[in-house]
């Protein structure tokens, strides 16, 4: 395969390329030094399975030895790099402020075409992905974990991650044992890694897909929906186009927003993780600030409106 040009593409965690090519365009992401190489396999297997269903996501491209995985030497970085590369999706990129109701709609939906996938898939033999389980979100190993995270927590913000977590442990204990409602979820399915043309929506970005609850996919965008003029009805859109296709009882509404509290106290520890980025770094404190009366008015509420910035 001839480079004939490469550009760098936004991201503030993770390193993405553009690869203009005598093939066509593609997308080379460099992975974390510390992923696992079992769970990095499984994440592009995965994606294998989702295209060859036809499904809008970007399919993993074999090295010339047939191996999904490289390593790169970059200069800059120490030692080996290892990298995949995938195709190239057709689309618009749209800011959750440019987002209207059918676009909101289109993500719901093909989160609901993902997750009925997901039921019918098998996993094969040696298949490693995370859990988003309580454990998942709120644990040690979890992969918004950052040790000494505490120090940064107010007595109140603490509080309310401890009592979320609480009921998100209850609410997910209860949901694992209903049938068609666990499986591999995307994880992070907001506007950002989502691409909008004529045939709805496609999903990008999949480093976060997890065994999980699917109603927990829902929550990223119901999140960053809620404070955007318009918001409510974006996400009443959302679960439209999910409900379409895959049918939720009115009470599994409400469970959905014990699950945007989680995903807020996740984004607090994921601020604290990434406290040295230069778009995190100055904002810190007002950020957790403003998390924190958010969750207040949820314990008190059941509901989640948002008061800060979602990154």
């Amino acid at each position: 395969m001839e480079v004939i040009g490469v550009w760098r593409l936004p991201s503030l965690t993770r390193a993405v390329f553009a690869l203009e090519t005598g093939e066509g365009r593609h997308v080379l992401r460099l992975h974390p030094g510390d992923a696992r190489s079992d769970e990095l396999q499984s994440l592009l297997r995965w994606l294998e399975a989702l295209s060859g269903a036809c499904l809008p996501v970007p399919r993993p491209r074999a090295t010339l030895r047939g191996e999904w995985l490289a390593e790169v030497a970059l200069e800059g970085l120490p030692g080996p790099q290892r990298c995949s590369l995938l195709s190239w999706l057709p689309g618009k990129a749209l800011t959750p402020e440019e987002l209207t109701s059918e676009h909101a709609w289109a993500m719901g939906n093909l989160l609901a075409r993902l997750h009925d996938f997901a039921l019918r898939w098998q996993a094969p033999p040696g298949f490693v992905r995370p859990s988003l389980d309580a454990d998942g979100l709120f644990g040690e190993d979890s992969p918004y974990a950052s040790p000494g995270s505490e120090e940064y927590f107010s007595p109140e913000l603490r509080e309310a991650m401890h009592l979320v977590e609480l009921r998100t442990r209850a609410q997910c204990h209860r949901l694992r044992g209903q049938p068609g409602a666990w499986g591999l979820v995307h994880g992070d399915l907001i506007a950002k890694n989502c691409l909008f043309g004529d045939d709805g929506a496609s999903a990008l970005d999949f480093d976060n897909c997890a065994w999980g609850c699917f109603l927990y996919d829902l929550a990223p965008a119901t999140l960053q929906f809620t404070g955007l003029p318009g918001g409510e009805a974006l996400a009443r859109a959302l679960w439209s186009g999910y409900t379409a296709r895959r049918s939720l009882s009115p009470a599994r509404r409400y469970d959905l927003e014990t699950l945007v509290a989680a995903r807020l106290v996740a984004s607090c520890r994921w601020l604290v993780a990434n406290r040295h980025a230069p778009v995190v770094r100055d904002r810190l404190e007002t950020l957790l600030a403003q998390r924190s009366l958010t969750l207040r008015d949820y314990l008190g509420s059941g509901f989640v409106r948002r008061r800060s910035e979602m990154l």
